[in-house]
């Protein structure tokens, strides 16, 4: 691996489960919650936690139940403009006082984002547990995001070498940054158990994983955004996605060359609220943006979440028999300024059959693509 490493080079194999919010079903994502909350309370050695926000009630006061455990290692590393905003809104609630708690324990770090392009976020979301199992996608751990977005989750158990490694990297990396110096996390596992609800669920179905994280100020966000562009260019038969938000003028052409080849299905659905905010920009490159787009959607390649559903904020895309999915919007800041992580989910090697997750995925992208307009 690199020194500024977006990602391990090659797949590495794991168990792979899906989690996702049903489209048109507010309960959804509050299932969504509950079986990761099930995973962190039976982690035995290690909370490891990146994330863009954090006020999720349950999720707080679980790590307020097993902060002073012996011997379990729990870092949660957390946007700083994100947390200020959290810290504000919560006013004397409970809630708030676990965030201050964490943070005066150290536990909790709040992490500023700054790189050749400006100031970022940190906007990665992912829970490593026992250097074991890994969790990654779109789901802020938001006390807004249960009932008024749609997400998904991919859950990887046994990830032994590149995708854990990988992790372990970038969260050195951001922990050492926010200290200002090299922050030791200490040994890696070795041999962790199989955690319990994942042996009870009869676990996940095996695949491959490919993880990357973009770090402005190495300059990895490119690679990240390379990697992707690749994808969608070589596709020979499908680009079924549904993203938050596109403002990328070369991804839109790509899209639009491949909409026109006949062999390939593009089908893409954006959320509504960021494509109005599209819309209102008058600059000369928004506009040619929105005349690619517009061309997408009058030729049926293109939808826009219906007013009213909830929230888009997938940011995923099957491509042929690969699942890309993360916390990357499809943006100049994603790609340039902030630190970001993309998942990349492969078939096992010599497969003749599409994986259940693979097909999960092009069922949900299919789902908010039928809903949409």
């Amino acid at each position: 691996m690199s020194g500024a490493g977006a990602g391990s080079g090659r797949p590495t194999d794991v168990s792979v489960s899906i989690l996702a919010a049903e489209a048109g079903d507010e309960a959804g994502g509050e299932e969504l919650a509950e079986r990761v909350l099930a995973l962190v309370r039976a982690a035995r050695a290690r909370i490891w936690i990146l994330a863009y926000t954090l006020s999720d009630r349950d999720l707080l006061a679980l790590l307020e139940e097993r902060a002073d455990e012996d011997g379990l290692d729990l870092r949660v590393l957390v946007d700083a403009e994100q947390h200020d905003k959290a810290l504000k809104r919560s006013g004397g609630e409970p809630w708030g006082e676990t965030l201050r708690a964490l943070e005066a324990d150290g536990r909790l770090v709040p992490v500023a984002v700054a790189g050749p392009e400006g100031d970022g976020r940190l906007h990665t979301k992912l829970i490593v547990l026992d250097d074991r199992v890994v969790i990654a996608g779109s789901k802020n751990w938001s006390d807004l995001d249960a009932s008024t977005k749609w997400n998904d989750l991919a859950v990887l158990d046994g990830p032994r070498g590149g995708v854990v490694e990988t992790c372990r990297d970038a969260f050195t990396r951001i922990a050492s940054e926010a200290a200002g110096e090299k922050v030791d996390l200490g040994k890696p596992l070795r041999d962790a158990e199989p955690l319990a609800p994942l042996e009870e669920a009869n676990g996940g179905e095996p695949g491959r994983a490919l993880i990357r994280f973009a770090d402005p100020r190495a300059g990895s966000g490119a690679e990240m955004r390379r990697a992707l562009i690749d994808r969608l260019r070589g596709a020979k038969t499908r680009i079924l996605g549904a993203v938050n938000i596109l403002n990328d003028p070369e991804i839109s052409l790509i899209l639009a060359a491949q909409a026109k080849r006949k062999r390939v299905e593009v089908a893409l659905t954006l959320d509504r609220v960021q494509f109005e905010n599209l819309e209102r920009r008058r600059d000369a490159e928004a506009k040619r943006l929105l005349d690619t787009l517009g061309a997408l959607r009058r030729s049926g390649h293109l939808r826009i979440s219906k007013k009213g559903d909830p929230q888009l904020h997938h940011k995923l895309v099957v491509i042929d028999d690969a699942v890309v999915t993360g916390s990357a919007n499809w943006t100049k800041a994603a790609f340039g300024k902030n630190r970001e992580l993309t998942l990349t989910l492969l078939p096992p090697k010599r497969s003749k059959e599409e994986p259940a997750f693979v097909t999960r995925y092009v069922e949900r992208a299919r789902a908010i693509w039928e809903r949409s307009e």
